[in-house]
């Protein structure tokens, strides 16, 4: 029987300190079951099963913690915080991944703190539940802390239990010391590392407008967040209809892992892209946004993710997007500085996005194809003729298929560090006191350059057939590399590896070393075929 699990959308949960650093209220904690914590290469624990199929585990209590934080204040030690991170509510927000429409088990959680620090992780459900919580898994994985749009501190962590409670417990009203969980009858292997998640699994995200979109309304262009429930628009039949419902999100990009951004972070159709005035401005929507397209006399709706091409329709680096979208009493096509694209129509993801102060949010039926206002199509006949439209319009604006260097090359504390190619070795000379180091270079996403829109999706760096670090070889393998390389090809037995165009290179690679480290690197693909317009090209065509 198929497993069947929790569906987590922005669930989200309190951890609050005091200035000491303690604990003064928390709805997660960690577990004591034996775990690997400490050593997360290792294989990770199992959990214990009673007779009756329940698990009985100990539990970190918010007494606990503050005495083990009280020690080490005894002894000397200063609370330090990660960048970004201090004392006050923090907020864990839970969201289901999903893969081919089915939750796989796996669950995005992001801890977000009011000073700025963002720290993203995976977890996973183990079938263990109780009357308000469940334990989760947190595998082996790299764990980024994001302070000011920038990876402030990289660390390998994982192979742990946690329980996740709807409780609020409070240093007067503690977490029970010991739990029993009942199963709910799922299978469950702990996964060994979070290369273990589908590579294209992603939250379900609604498709929607970013801030400063112009909607065509009857006093002309308005800004979509500058519309009223009650307003009315122009759609592209010339009709004139009411706002029913306004909704609104905000979407952290920057600190996702590299195969989740491109799930969530905004699509740029360029001015002139389709045709000449269409839009008439760049237009920024986000990657399910359906946009109106005619192909072969008909008009037809198409997700703007299928149709980026690396040159008249991109998708940048984004730290943040803020989300809108429209929604009419049907499914209707609205208009943007000339472009065609869909009006919000509820798929069952209407929860994603905040409850605006024009009302309660007006909960539908989850809509299906028959509800769309045209034909809608993601793949395909019609998405392989709408690439090959695209691509003849932005030859007629001047792009052309070219090769270019990669620019790999380190930043190291802030400064650049470019190699020195010697042996058939890629080699980055740096200080063994480095504190902050990442490699660095173009991407390129095979996906872009065929018609079909069904190449490899991911943005590639270089590949990588070897590591050597002060001369000591670093198996591609090793757990303080897995923040370069995508898990694609480790979980396929591949013998080399690509990287995400910017990984971070822990310390613990170099630590004890002295004076200067190098790193040396086997790679291929150095240079990377893509769009390219030549300055004396970059013109609006009208």
């Amino acid at each position: 029987m198929a497993n069947t699990y929790t569906d987590y959308k922005n669930a989200k949960y309190n951890i609050t300190t005091n200035s000491k650093g303690d604990i003064t209220s928390s709805q997660f904690f960690e577990l004591d079951t034996g775990d690997n914590e400490d050593n997360p290469t290792a294989t990770p624990a199992t959990l214990p099963v009673n007779p009756d199929g329940s698990t009985t585990v100990q539990v970190g209590t918010i007494a606990e913690n503050n005495a083990a934080n009280d020690a080490d204040s005894t002894s000397g030690d200063q609370v330090t915080y990660d960048p970004g991170f201090a004392n006050g509510s923090q907020t864990l927000t839970l969201n289901s991944l999903y893969h081919d429409g089915q939750n796989t088990g796996f669950v995005d959680a992001t801890l977000q703190s009011p000073g700025g620090g963002t720290e993203t992780l995976v977890m996973q459900q183990t079938p263990y539940h109780t009357d308000n919580g469940q334990i989760m898994f947190i595998p082996n994985q790299t764990d980024n802390v994001v302070a000011n749009g920038q990876v402030a501190t990289s660390e390998q962590n994982g192979n742990a239990y946690a329980y996740v409670t709807d409780t609020n417990y409070t240093t007067s009203n503690d977490v029970p010391s010991t739990i029993t969980a009942t199963s709910n009858g799922n299978s469950f292997t702990p996964a060994t590392s979070a290369a273990d998640v589908p590579a294209d699994a992603t939250t379900q995200d609604p498709a929607c407008f970013t801030t400063g979109t112009p909607i065509l309304t009857p006093r002309g262009d308005v800004a979509v967040e500058d519309l009223r429930v009650g307003d009315e628009v122009v759609t592209a039949s010339g009709a004139h209809r009411r706002i029913r419902w306004i909704g609104q999100r905000h979407m952290r990009c920057d600190n996702l892992p590299a195969h989740l951004r491109s799930s969530v972070t905004p699509v740029c159709i360029s001015a002139h892209a389709i045709a000449p005035g269409v839009p008439a401005r760049d237009i920024r929507l986000s990657p399910g946004h359906a946009v109106a397209l005619t192909v072969d006399g008909a008009d037809v709706l198409v997700p703007v993710s299928v149709l980026v091409n690396g040159a008249t329709v991109t998708q940048p680096e984004c730290r943040v997007a803020h989300y809108w979208h429209v929604e009419l009493d049907s499914h209707d096509v609205l208009m943007s500085a000339g472009l065609r694209s869909e009006s919000f129509i509820d798929v069952g993801n209407r929860h994603t996005f905040a409850i605006g102060a024009e009302g309660l949010d007006p909960e539908r039926t989850p809509a299906t194809l028959a509800d769309y206002a045209l034909p809608f199509h993601d793949n395909g006949a019609v998405v392989v003729a709408l690439r090959a439209q695209l691509a003849a319009r932005a030859q007629e604006l001047g792009w052309h298929l070219a090769e270019a260097d990669c620019g790999l090359h380190l930043m190291v504390d802030g400064q650049r560090v470019d190699p020195v190619i010697a042996g058939g070795l890629t080699h980055f000379s740096f200080p063994a006191t480095a504190r902050r180091v990442s490699l660095h270079s173009t991407t390129f996403r095979p996906g872009l350059l065929g018609h079909d829109g069904h190449g490899d999706p991911r943005d590639l760096g270089v590949q990588v057939h070897g590591a050597w670090m002060a001369g000591a070889t670093l198996g591609l393998d090793h757990p303080l590399l897995a923040g370069v390389f995508h898990p694609n090809e480790a979980r396929d037995g591949c013998a080399w590896r690509w990287t995400t165009g910017m990984g971070t290179l822990p310390s613990g690679l170099w630590a004890g070393k002295a004076g200067r480290v190098t790193l040396s690197l086997d790679v291929t693909h150095t240079t990377h075929t893509g769009w390219h317009l030549p300055h004396e090209d970059r013109r609006n065509v009208a």
